[in-house]
């Protein structure tokens, strides 16, 4: 991957995040603060390397579709899910498995960053770009890669950043799988956009 596309990519991952973090403020109703999103590229059958073997993941996954068609995730470790149902629910959550109830929280603020981020992207690229219903997963790190992604060895996009709200940090991983053909898409559309030449 040349300066370019990373370049490109870690500007996509700014904005995206940066729409992320207001919609989650206006959720939570509180000033949300947000880390410079680090990004980079890994094959995934090799993404469950960014968390430990036994940590347990919750997520929320969905479709991007029309003009571009790609996979995204955004995963949280139990503990940062914890964090983030207490602000929501405005207590503490306790012991290792969350309830129906925080689980469908978690799915809410998963389709509003979700959200936020597909449309920063369609803006960006000026692309059309739609979103599927999301679906909520949780588990090891290698089961939920293997639910999500199969076995494909392609190279993922991942973003991870850190949210802070209510003096609490939420850090997630937010992962997206290009479908075969939708990386040109993406770096054409760049392209398009300064003008540059192929």
């Amino acid at each position: 991957m040349n300066k370019f596309r990373i370049d490109a990519l870690k500007e996509i991952g700014n904005i995206g995040a940066s729409h992320a973090a207001n919609s989650l403020s206006q959720l939570l109703g509180t000033k949300v603060e947000i880390q410079v999103p680090e990004f980079d590229t890994l094959p995934v059958n090799r993404l469950e390397a960014l968390w430990g073997k036994e940590e347990e993941i919750i997520g929320v996954h969905s479709q991007l579709r029309d003009s571009l068609s790609a996979t995204m995730v955004l995963l949280f470790p139990l503990r940062d899910s914890q964090t983030l149902t207490g602000i929501l629910t405005g207590g503490e959550v306790e012991g290792s498995v969350l309830s129906d109830l925080e689980m469908s929280a978690v799915q809410e603020v998963g389709n509003i960053m979700m959200s936020a981020f597909a449309n920063a992207l369609s803006d960006f690229l000026s692309l059309k770009i739609m979103l599927t219903p999301s679906i909520i997963i949780k588990g090891s790190p290698s089961s939920l890669v293997h639910t999500v992604f199969g076995e494909t060895s392609d190279e993922a996009i991942f973003f991870t950043t850190a949210f802070r709200a209510s003096s609490a940090e939420i850090r997630g991983h937010l992962i997206l799988l290009p479908d075969p053909g939708a990386s040109d898409i993406i770096f054409a559309a760049i392209r398009k956009r300064y003008g540059l030449a192929e």
